[in-house]
């Protein structure tokens, strides 16, 4: 069949004729390939919206917990734990440490002991807490990860207490890292992962009693889902029966290496009671006499969550309201609510209420509302719902930034009108005053000084932790007392200042205005409390022993100047030579110098009375200088008298 062959001529040809003239004419050599564009071209890695978000999260976390590490004073009960951890490093210490102050303990032995140095695990265990996020990807799903990481990065409490050395933080990270373990275990059993899961648990427990209440609750947990896929699902006995055939080696061993890790935590790697250390651990949060009241932990978190955590209230209701509209269905999902609920139950509950505790809540809230985020973001209305959770995210990064890098500390100079406080201030927070107070102290008496406290606060024991301590006020150099206490009168320095403060405020004096202004600045709506001490500065002794002084040796002048004649006082008898002829000035010139000050700078003598010296003139020498330069008399000067002239009598010069 005729077809049309596209060449120069544009003619019709038949299909073989046209196979054989294309197999006849030549083919074109193929261009070279550009080697250096084709290496330069080729894709390394793909960039994605969530690989720059999670970057971005990353970087400001690391930020947020690492800048300026120690800038804030240290609290009492970060000072408590570095003065352990600085007792730790002693070949006897009286204390059995556990694993978070012996890390202190080595960072202490080889960057030396600072406030930096001291809350620098807690900060690396903070980024864990963030990190985690990112291995419950299959559980939560990519937006939802997304959004876990990005709570917990600009979380105003969670970051407050990263920056400390508190223990609640790093003790939430590992049951983070324990959570995030099991479902990589329950998605694939390895035995790596399960030994690892064992320890997270042993040492997140050891670390804090609030994750031992955790653990509680999560055991309670697992129990409960048990119960319900028994009841729910079809042949779950048979399942049981099947994954306890296959993996019942793996879990066996996990709970031998978690049992084995925390008995050797908790018991100081066996130098006290295993019982013993639990039960301290479990009544840390309570307190004798006193009885839980679910208004009083109320109207003590509330605050918090109004003014910092707003946005992780807002999106944990959301999530709850999803779930139970059976919107959420995954098992991490419902475990996140019940984990959520039963820590705010108990932790409203107990009398024993700090700040730090809330963390307790606010993580297992974060994953709750990252499963919401999650499902908000296959949906179509996440158009319009994104940018009012895009305003409540910059909200809480200005609450952030604002609590943790602008307000950092009470400063007790301010006017009491004008006072900024944050809620984290309830326990007692150290003043920018007192570091200043104490390196004036430690500048002031010097090194191989000591210090005695008549009080004993362990804020001031770190920051004079350089002196050695006295047995008595008398001997030392430095001495720590209450300000109703008198001064010692050996004192040569003594200043009186706050220490510490502290913030109790109640929702109940709060009107709009003062809510708007204290998010806007931090302004208080309440008075603050403080703590008064005083340091007293000892007098320096001075010395028993007098000091002796010699005076230099006189010298006479290299080059003498021509100067006014002298009058030279009358030698003894017995060395006057025998009379001659009167020879004058100039042709008897005399070998004493021009002034005896040149020659002995430091000796002088006082002028006489008769004579008025010029205001520049220089100091007369002492009579022995003045008896080692005496001129000899000249031939035919009259005879001497028998009385010599008194020597102590000043030599005037320049003829005055």
């Amino acid at each position: 069949m005729p077809q049309r062959v596209d060449d120069e001529s544009g003619e019709w040809r038949l299909g073989a004729e046209a196979e054989s003239q294309a197999a006849l004419k030549p083919a074109k050599p193929e261009p070279a390939r550009d080697l250096s564009a084709q290496r330069l071209d080729r894709p390394l890695y793909v960039l994605t919206a969530e690989h720059l978000g999670w970057f971005l999260v990353l970087l400001w976390t690391f930020a947020s917990r690492l800048l300026d590490l120690g800038g804030r004073p240290m609290a009492q009960s970060e000072a408590d734990r570095a003065l352990a951890a600085l007792q730790a490093l002693g070949a006897h210490p009286s204390i059995a440490p556990g694993w978070f102050t012996l890390t202190q303990s080595l960072l202490f032995s080889g960057v030396g002991a600072g406030e930096a140095a001291a809350r620098m695990p807690a900060a690396l265990l903070g980024v864990l807490l963030v990190g985690s996020a990112l291995m419950l990807r299959r559980e939560l799903g990519r937006a939802g990860a997304l959004a876990l990481g990005a709570i917990l990065a600009l979380s105003p409490t969670v970051t407050y207490y990263s920056r400390s050395d508190s223990t609640v933080v790093p003790a939430l990270a590992l049951t983070m890292l324990a959570v995030a373990l099991f479902c990589a275990v329950a998605r694939r059993p390895a035995r790596t992962t399960a030994l690892g899961l064992a320890v997270a648990v042993a040492l997140a427990i050891s670390a804090a009693s609030v994750a031992l209440v955790t653990a509680a609750i999560l055991a309670v947990i697992l129990v409960f889902l048990g119960i319900w896929q028994a009841l729910t699902v079809k042949d779950a006995g048979v399942r049981l029966r099947v994954w306890w055939e296959r993996r019942h080696g793996l879990a066996i061993a996990g709970i031998i290496v978690a049992v084995a890790a925390l008995y050797a935590l908790e018991t100081g790697f066996f130098e006290r009671a295993f019982l013993g250390s639990l039960v301290a651990e479990a009544s840390r949060n309570w307190i004798a006499g006193a009885s839980p009241d679910f208004r009083d932990g109320i109207s003590f978190y509330l605050p918090e969550l109004v003014f910092y955590e707003f946005l992780v209230a807002a999106l944990a209701a959301i999530g709850t309201l999803a779930m139970l509209a059976f919107r959420l269905r995954s098992k991490l999902s419902v475990a996140a609510f019940l984990w959520m609920a039963a820590s705010a139950a108990f932790f409203l509950w107990t009398p024993v209420r700090r700040p730090a505790l809330i963390v307790a809540t606010l993580v297992p809230a974060a994953i709750l509302a990252a499963s919401a985020i999650d499902w908000l973001h296959h949906t179509a209305p996440w158009r319009f719902v994104r940018y009012p959770i895009l305003a409540l995210a910059l909200l809480t990064l200005y609450a952030q930034v604002l609590n943790n890098f602008v307000w950092t500390a009470p400063d007790p100079t301010e006017a009491p009108w004008a006072r900024h406080a944050l809620l984290y201030w309830t326990e007692p927070a150290t003043t920018l005053t007192t570091p200043e107070e104490s390196e004036h102290a430690l500048k002031a008496v010097g090194p191989h000084a000591s210090v005695f406290f008549e009080l004993k606060p362990p804020v001031l024991k770190w920051y004079l932790r350089a002196l050695d301590t006295a047995s008595d006020a008398q001997s030392a150099s430095v001495t720590v007392s209450a300000t109703t206490a008198p001064r010692p009168p050996e004192a040569g320095e003594s200043s009186a200042f706050t220490f510490q403060e502290r913030w109790n405020p109640r929702m109940s004096g709060l009107d709009a205005v003062n809510a708007i202004r204290y998010f806007l600045t931090a302004r208080t709506w309440a008075p603050l409390q403080g703590n008064d001490v005083r340091l007293s500065l000892r007098k320096p002794v001075a010395p028993s022993t007098p000091t002796e002084i010699f005076a230099p040796r006189a010298q006479a002048s290299p080059a003498a100047t021509p100067s006014a004649p002298l009058q030279s006082p009358t030698p003894p008898a017995e060395s006057t030579p025998a009379a001659g002829p009167l020879a004058s000035p100039a042709a008897s010139p005399s070998p004493m110098p021009t002034s005896a000050a040149t020659s002995s700078p430091t000796t002088t003598a006082a002028p006489s009375s008769a004579a008025t010296p010029e205001p520049t003139a220089s100091p007369k020498p002492e009579p022995a200088a003045r008896k080692q330069h005496s001129p000899t008399p000249a031939p035919g000067s009259p005879a001497p008298s028998s009385t010599p002239e008194p020597t102590d009598s000043p030599t005037p010069e320049n003829g005055l």
